[in-house]
């Protein structure tokens, strides 16, 4: 059996220590969800707000509200480039770690610089050329020959031609002297040439018909010319010069100027052609030109723009025939400002019949560039004109091609740099090909994009139709970041609420803003309910920030760029309309209206209405009001949830009020309505009154019939229980008062119902029978009075002041005494005065003054001579009896004048000698020993609590069934990590000692303690070492392991705490679930209540100046000045010590004494506890 009780103490044991740290306690009350948009917990709280001096009634949380971030992502002064009408993406990347998106990009486009060529067809298509296979021959001539243009040696018609040319497939003639002839209709020669040459065309001849012919001396024969086939050009060849864009222009008066499109050196191009006057009537051998001859081709050009940037102009060309002087050039003009030219002895030495390229020539060379284009060239014309011209005119004789100029052009280039609109037709920028919208400025553009971009890369494709475009782009990325409240620092989404005593309503929430680096221009807006007024905004550092909209009728409230100055958690406070109130919130009492106080039997009733200022919010019917009622001890008593009606009205079901079910006092019930946004909250009380009454627990001889006798100056104890009549529960926390002298007086709570005071009787001052009227006061509780009456004595002293030793037979003798208060030695009057002889008659006595009393008796009822004794009793109502034994002898007559009697005389000696003896002996017994032993009392009363303290060296709190140690307190035998163990020893030990003793002994071992509420049993074990003092009560086994064995006040102690002890935690007990940890929290307090175990702790002395003060006054005993000498020497090497150890070293033979000046010192509070 032993070992099966030991294996199951050391099983739960091992239990505890597995599970310690995974039991956990959750006590709050959590409330339903009153919709089912709205997460709902309720918590009742009474403590102090920020806000005034209002204490908050209702606290929870409710569901987040949207809060939206806002900053922008600049990308400015790109340099944006586009070529050959190719699309460029443009790319940004937004903070998508952190969960931000785009909402809107802008772009602003700047300095939009088009860069092209503004020369229509500056690159010529390749013509259809015609061919026809014919052949023209003049086979050989030998006599003179002039042209006949009229009738020339052939001619060559095409119908429909533009252009046309012949092809020599040879020709030969006298070099100087014969020539070959080329000319047009009209018989202007274009062509002219006296060598020998194969395989070559003529010049391109504007018109439909060319005509060929020679011019020769005779003097010698040559070969003439062999045409084999010609060419043309018409409308069909898909060319014309107009078409091209260029016109053409001469200024000659002599000779003939010719111009055309064509091909050349595998090249489509366009030539001028200058041709020197001559005379062929006779012999050709003069030429000549006229200074400021030209020939050109040029093209008038409108162009859209503001302003040119720069420009450059380039060309081809190609010297089919030239003559070789700087006197004639090729140039390049603008509005007849002349740009650029080259000397055509330049142009023949770079060779003939080649392509040559002018290269770029930029506008900072050119020769007259300066002023060329207006400041705006929307209104401007620019004639762009290219051809050969004779700066100096001169005669020449016969040198190479005949002093013919053919300059043909190719690639004419105007490239200008030029600012401009993107939505011209030939820009036409668009952005995710969507149009710009120019602003007033040229250049300069913007377009908006909202849509929701929420990854990287954001990228948006540029194009436009112009040949190369450049820009500055200024991008701004409206990035945003949509989150919600937090009700807390740990990002536990939600806000709070609160509603205060005064029925306002409060909302806190907090947003953790995140500024990204890339980021700026933050700002950020919280949508808010519509009826929310905000009170409040903090930023990070707790400084108070400006905000727009946040009023009662704005949805929004925002914190713009210009205070969105930090990171961090900001905090906003906001008030909203309570939707139930105080009038439309009423109870019942069995049915009648307007009542707030109730009794056991009674029914109670609650209605309410959800409105505000008529105010009545819409669909009612998806929310609840939830009614919570707390009892006195803040227990959930009764819950109960309802949808209230259209009207927002609601009656809750009636509830009984039973006394099983209830306790007196003040009952809160709180009212909770909430839609997620909108709030409403009432908290209130009533009262339910019980009936309760007292127990007297103390002082003992009082328990039988309110009673109670003592002695003036003497401390009555007094203790109470009070309790709930209804359900016998304990009542704490009333007022317990009694009459006392000229005041009232009151009880101390010790543990719960347990009402405790000493009552100093030397306030009476007087004896007598004293009604102690005690009253108790709660709200919630019928007042209950006890009547304790007090029989008030005082002690007294009785003083024999004459006497007879020696009495001669058969006569009266007479004996006085003093009766007097030892309070105020005042003599006490009316004293009963008792002798012990059986027969009143033999006796009388008389009451002289100031207590004084003589009592006169006969010897005649005596036996005879000897020695006897008489008990004289004094008593008094209201003072302490007293009684004196008189002894004395009876002699016979002295007979005068006769030898003296020698025995005679030698008795009366003895019998003087031994009454004085007894005389003495009674003083020391009735008067010396009584007093010195009331004063030994005194001391060791009010030395045994120390005493019983240091006698405790451990104290254990065992739940009996288990064995499990709910509390231990070691000081020197209990280690702490044996303490499991060593509960199980000492229910092994309590279960032996019943199997052995059996119950007889077990009773007879077990001590008589008187309490209200009796223990089980209170046993007292031996084990050699040490003691141990067991208390059973319930559930519960106290064990006090001590040095010595208990002392009666030390068990009495034991028993009340035992009482104290199951009273406060017999709930705890009844729900235990294996927990340990409530019972160190709990049982400490309780503990302290009835032990003084402080007095183990460490003390130090009071500081200088309270010593001081008590030396001043001569306030210090002989001891405690010992006692204070010690200490100073202890303290010289550290500043704690304990009392024990002031009990060791001082040197005293009666360690009460030092004891004593111990209690007088703390009482002082000269030393005090280290822990105070």
């Amino acid at each position: 059996m032993y070992k099966k009780l030991y294996k199951r103490t050391i099983i739960s044991t091992i239990f505890f220590i597995i599970f310690l740290g995974s039991i956990f306690y959750n006590t709050g009350i959590s409330n339903q969800n009153l919709n089912n948009s709205s997460k709902f917990n309720l918590i009742i709280k009474d403590v102090s707000n920020d806000l005034g001096t209002q204490s908050t009634i209702f606290e929870g949380n409710l569901n987040a509200l949207n809060i939206t971030d806002y900053g922008n992502l600049y990308s400015t002064d790109q340099a944006i480039q586009l070529t050959d009408q190719d699309d460029y993406d443009l790319s940004y990347y937004l903070d998508d770690v952190h969960d931000w998106s785009v909402s809107k990009i802008e772009h602003r486009v700047s300095d939009i610089r088009d860069t092209r060529n503004w020369i229509n067809n500056s690159e010529f298509e390749t013509p259809t050329i015609y061919r026809n296979y014919q052949v023209f021959e003049l086979d050989g001539y030998s006599n003179p020959h002039t042209p006949n243009w009229n009738n020339p040696e052939h001619e060559i018609q095409v119908s429909g031609a533009k252009y046309i040319r012949a092809h020599f497939l040879n020709y030969s003639f006298e070099k100087d002297y014969d020539f070959l002839l080329v000319a047009n209709d009209s018989g202007d020669v274009i062509y002219l040439n006296d060598s020998v040459s194969y395989d070559i065309y003529s010049p391109w001849m504007p018109g439909d018909t060319l005509k060929i012919d020679y011019h020769s001396d005779g003097s010698i024969d040559w070969d003439g010319y062999y045409i084999d086939y010609y060419e043309f050009i018409n409308d069909t060849s898909n060319i014309s010069f107009e078409e091209w864009g260029f016109d053409y222009q001469k200024n000659h008066e002599l000779g003939i100027n010719n111009y055309g499109p064509g091909e050349i050196g595998n090249e489509s191009a366009m030539f001028v052609a200058m041709y020197p006057d001559f005379d062929y009537s006779d012999s050709i051998d003069d030429f000549w030109y006229e200074t400021g001859a030209f020939s050109e081709i040029y093209q008038n050009i409108t162009i859209s723009r503001k302003a040119v940037i720069d420009a450059s102009i380039s060309f081809d060309y190609y010297c089919q025939y030239g003559l070789k002087t700087n006197d004639n050039y090729i140039y390049v003009a603008m509005n007849d400002q002349k740009l650029f030219s080259i000397g055509m002895a330049d142009v023949v030495d770079l060779g003939k019949r080649k392509w040559h390229h002018s290269g770029s020539i930029p506008l900072d060379i050119w020769l007259n560039g300066t002023n060329i284009f207006e400041s705006d060239l929307v209104h401007q014309t620019l004639n762009l004109s290219l051809g050969i011209k004779v700066a100096t005119g001169w005669g020449y004789g016969r040198i190479e091609d005949v002093l013919q100029n053919v300059i043909w052009f190719d690639n004419i280039k105007l490239e200008m740099i030029t600012i401009a609109n993107t939505t011209q037709s030939d820009i036409d920028l668009r952005i995710e090909g969507a149009t710009l919208i120019d602003s007033d400025e040229w250049g300069r553009s913007t377009i908006m994009f909202t849509n929701e971009w929420v990854s990287n890369p954001i990228t948006q494709t540029i194009s436009t139709l112009s040949p190369n475009l450049e820009m500055r782009l200024n991008t701004t990325l409206y990035g945003s970041k949509l989150g919600t409240s937090k009700y807390n620092h740990q990002n536990d989404e939600g806000i709070s609420y609160s509603i205060l005593d005064n029925h306002t309503i409060i909302w806190e929430f907090y947003h953790n803003f995140y500024m990204p680096s890339q980021y700026s221009d933050f700002k950020f807006s919280v949508d808010k309910p519509e009826n929310w007024q905000i009170l409040s905004v903090l930023d990070p550092t707790f400084l108070s920030v400006p905000f727009d909209g946040g009023n009662s009728g704005d949805l929004t409230v925002n914190i713009t760029e210009e205070n969105a100055k930090y990171p961090g958690w900001w905090k906003f406070t906001a008030t909203s309309p309570n939707y139930i109130k105080s009038e439309n919130t009423k109870l019942s009492k069995n049915g009648v209206w307007g009542i707030n106080e109730f009794k056991s039997g009674d029914f109670i009733q609650i209605k309410t209405q959800v409105n505000h200022s008529s105010e009545i919010p819409v669909s009612l019917s998806q929310t609840q009001i939830n009614l919570t009622i707390y009892d006195p001890n803040n227990n959930l008593w009764f819950e109960h949830s309802a949808t209230p009606l259209v009207n927002g009205s609601i009656t809750f079901p009636e509830i009984q009020i039973a006394s099983d079910n209830t306790t007196g006092g003040v009952y809160t019930y709180n009212l909770l309505w909430t839609n997620g946004t909108a709030l409403g909250g009432y908290n209130s009380s009533f009262v339910i009154n019980h009936n309760s009454y007292f127990t007297l627990l103390e002082p003992n001889d009082a328990l039988f019939d309110n009673t109670t006798s003592a002695y003036v100056g003497e401390l009555i104890p007094v203790r109470l229980y009070l309790r709930d009549f209804e359900n016998n529960a304990s009542i704490s926390n009333a007022i317990v008062s009694f009459n006392w002298s000229s005041s009232t007086s009151y009880f101390i709570e010790g543990v719960s119902g347990i009402y405790e005071t000493i009552i100093h009787t030397a306030d009476l001052g007087a004896f007598g029978a004293y009604d102690i009227i005690i009253n108790s006061t709660k709200v919630g509780f019928e007042s209950s009075q006890l009547i304790l009456t007090i029989n008030l004595g005082e002690l007294s002293r009785l003083q024999r002041l004459e006497s007879d030793s020696k009495i001669e037979i058969n006569s009266n003798s007479t004996i006085k005494f003093r009766y007097y208060s030892d309070v105020d030695e005042e003599g006490i009057s009316g004293a009963t005065v008792s002798v012990n002889i059986s027969n009143a008659a033999y006796y009388t006595v008389t009451e002289l003054t100031d207590g004084q009393y003589a009592i006169e008796f006969s010897t005649n009822f005596l036996s005879g001579l000897g020695v006897y004794r008489f008990k004289f009793t004094f008593e008094s109502i209201g003072h302490e009896s007293q009684e004196y034994i008189y002894q004395f002898q009876i002699v016979e007559p002295i007979t005068p004048g006769g030898e003296p009697n020698y025995l005679l005389l030698i008795g009366f000696i003895l019998a003087i000698l031994l009454s004085s003896i007894l005389g003495a002996l009674s003083i020391r017994s009735y008067v010396y020993l009584p007093r010195k032993r009331k004063k030994q009392s005194d001391l060791l009363s009010r030395t045994q609590r120390y005493k019983d303290m240091e006698n405790i060296q451990a104290v254990v709190v065992i739940h009996k069934l288990s064995g499990i140690p709910l509390f231990s307190k070691s000081y020197s035998i209990l280690e702490k990590q044996k303490k499991e163990l060593f509960s199980g020893f000492i229910q092994a030990i309590t279960t032996i000692g019943e199997e052995i003793l059996g119950e007889k002994k077990e009773q007879e071992k077990t001590d008589s303690i008187n309490t209200s509420e009796s223990v089980e049993r209170i046993i007292e074990l031996d084990f050699k070492y040490f003691y141990c003092l067991i208390c059973d009560r319930g559930e519960l086994r106290i064990v006090l392991v001590l040095k010595n064995k208990a002392s009666q006040r030390l068990k009495e102690q034991t028993a009340n705490f035992s009482l104290g002890l199951m009273l406060q935690i017999s709930e705890q007990i009844e729900n235990w679930d294996g927990s340990l940890d409530k019972f160190e929290q709990l049982i400490p307090p309780i503990l302290n209540n009835y032990f003084e175990l402080y007095y183990k702790e460490a003390f130090m002395l009071n500081n200088v100046s309270q010593i001081a003060k008590i030396k001043e006054k001569n306030d210090m005993s002989k001891m405690e000045t010992r006692i204070l000498n010690v200490i100073y020497s202890v303290a010289k090497s550290k500043k704690e010590f304990y009392l024990d150890q002031l009990l060791e070293i001082v040197h005293e033979e009666d360690k009460n004494k030092v004891i004593d000046g111990l209690e007088s010192l703390l009482q002082k509070k000269i030393i005090v506890s280290t822990k105070n």
